[in-house]
């Protein structure tokens, strides 16, 4: 149930960020030589064992009953279009770029929060969600020569990640963190197995199969600790700070394509981390000056 307790579902977010960017690194790596889909395939198969297993200690198979499964399908087709694209982005761009554009999500976000959610727009949260984004807009450089494809894809995964965030929201002011996931990962699992299947499976060796089988199981605990963020806090506060992928995404193409960030990148990126800090002290310490946009 949801409950308000903003400094945990910001630590989780934080959390879920830093394995994200970690999860992009390890697609983009693999990306050129097994396809999009099987990659995925293993990302939601193997994710659904630590789920079971947080659903087996938390009460079993009775967490698995709905009565929205609606919202759950919603919820699952948004993430699975937004999750596929944006790794078909990274295989295309560089990681930090592509996590750039994505990371336009939550602009979305706080426009769709206040109809879908009730949640007010408030001048700081503005403020910093303008801030935000104007540092997204320096790290992806418009002009700056990125391959179309990737830069569709990005930006097709943040329309539908946005619209995961606001159902993952909706979801979780009645349903368990562990059904939400269940259910998602299950869905994801489904349909890039049988398209992994229909396209052509690329046969893979053991030492590349143990390493999907460990990145499908740390994505289940980043959708974990994802899902359960957003029961602590609001939409349009872990939105804003969801932007911390930014910086871990750039640190790993770095330490591992040598992709040296541009003078844009380094700015946009102050910015990122400024407006983020700035809603995280507001949300924080009194929830001062409180004007409604």
């Amino acid at each position: 149930m949801h409950q308000d307790r903003p400094l945990l579902g910001m630590g989780l977010m934080l959390a879920s960020c830093a394995v994200l960017a970690g999860l992009s690194a390890v697609v983009k790596w693999l990306g050129a030589d097994i396809p999009v889909a099987e990659l995925l395939f293993f990302r939601y198969a193997f994710a659904l064992l630590p789920i079971g297993v947080a659903a087996g200690a938390a009460g079993g198979l009775r967490l698995l009953r709905t009565q929205r499964p609606l919202d759950h399908g919603l919820r699952a087709l948004f993430g699975i279009g937004s999750l596929g694209l944006y790794f078909l982005a990274v295989t295309l761009m560089p990681l930090a770029d592509a996590t750039a554009i994505v990371f336009a999500a939550p602009l979305f976000v706080a426009l769709l929060a206040s109809p879908l959610l009730g949640e007010r727009l408030y001048a700081a949260r503005f403020f910093a969600v303008v801030a935000g984004l104007l540092g997204v807009v320096l790290i992806a450089r418009p002009g700056g020569g990125l391959a179309a494809g990737g830069v569709s894809a990005a930006l097709g995964s943040a329309v539908l990640g946005a619209l995961v965030m606001i159902w993952i929201r909706k979801l979780s002011r009645s349903e368990r963190t562990v059904t939400i996931a269940w259910y998602y990962n299950a869905a994801g699992a489904i349909v890039f197995g049988t398209w992994a299947a229909v396209s052509g499976w690329v046969s893979l060796d053991w030492t590349t199969l143990l390493l999907l089988s460990g990145f499908g199981l740390l994505a289940g605990v980043q959708q974990f600790a994802q899902t359960e963020a957003f029961r602590f806090a609001d939409a349009t506060v872990l939105g804003v700070l969801s932007y911390a992928t930014l910086v871990f995404a750039a640190l790993f193409g770095f330490l591992f394509w040598n992709e040296w960030p541009a003078l844009g990148a380094v700015l946009g990126s102050a910015a990122v981390v400024a407006g983020g800090a700035f809603l995280m002290y507001h949300e924080t310490r009194g929830r001062l000056g409180r004007l409604p946009v």
